[in-house]
């Protein structure tokens, strides 16, 4: 996504507190987790006592810390991307580009939003190894996913009106091809692996900033079972060959 993007969310009356939040919960959380890292080493090497949930604990913050940061960084517009290509286009397409480029990571951080707290309510009740709430693992990266989406948001609605709607339809067609494609010549789509690197690429190169292209081609290949659009879709090509010849 391209630095030109709106940077006015640095003073919007909602998106600034957030920030604050987001900031003091990824440093706190980063904190806990070296407090905990090193007393875990410490007690082991010097009195060798080691404390079980350690492991746990430290990996339950560093996922919080991570998502939380990376949240800040994206209300910031400082997400890492590669701008060598996009930076060639006409001024007109670049906006639009870069428009698709801020409604996907909208989308995307929603996405790993509501998977995430889903996981989390789905292992309400369970245990880590060492007796820990499994659920406390998913929570902190359902808010720092949430934290990313309503930045993301920001970021793609302070653009011209124009660009906006620009980026909403160019999206909207891209889906609505890719739809018609798998519905009329569904044994014609290249197979969800081919799909998943030709898309990281298209949207790395298209300046998607480079976590957000990995997560998008991992939202397209692997988000459940129940919610796996490339699985579905091979399902239903599946089923569409079987019923062709069984009426051949």
């Amino acid at each position: 996504m391209s630095g030109a993007a709106a940077s006015r969310s640095g003073g919007h009356r909602i998106v600034t507190p957030l920030l604050v939040i987001s900031d003091a919960t990824a440093a706190i959380l980063l904190a806990a987790d070296l407090l905990v890292v090193c007393g875990s080493v410490l007690l082991r090497f010097l009195f060798n006592a080691p404390v079980e949930w350690a492991d746990d604990v430290a990996r339950g913050l560093m996922v919080g810390s991570s998502f939380f940061g990376a949240a800040s960084a994206l209300a910031r517009a400082e997400n890492l991307g590669v701008a060598f290509f996009i930076d060639k286009l006409p001024a007109g397409i670049r906006r639009v580009v870069d428009a698709v480029g801020a409604l996907l990571v909208t989308v995307i951080s929603g996405y790993v939003a509501f998977n995430a707290i889903k996981l989390g309510w789905l292992t309400t009740g369970q245990t880590s190894g060492s007796g820990l709430p499994l659920e406390l693992t998913f929570y902190p990266m359902g808010a720092g996913a949430l934290f990313m989406t309503v930045f993301a948001a920001d970021l793609f609605c302070a653009r011209p009106v124009c660009d906006v709607i620009g980026g909403a339809v160019a999206t909207g067609l891209i889906v609505g091809l890719y739809l018609a494609w798998d519905f009329l010549g569904p044994a014609s789509v290249p197979s969800s692996g081919t799909l998943m690197l030709v898309g990281f690429f298209i949207t790395l190169f298209g300046g998607l900033p480079i976590g957000f292209a990995i997560a998008d081609r991992l939202c397209a290949g692997a988000g459940g079972p129940d919610l796996h659009l490339g699985g579905r879709h091979a399902a239903r090509r599946h089923l569409r060959a079987a019923d062709g010849a069984r009426h051949r």
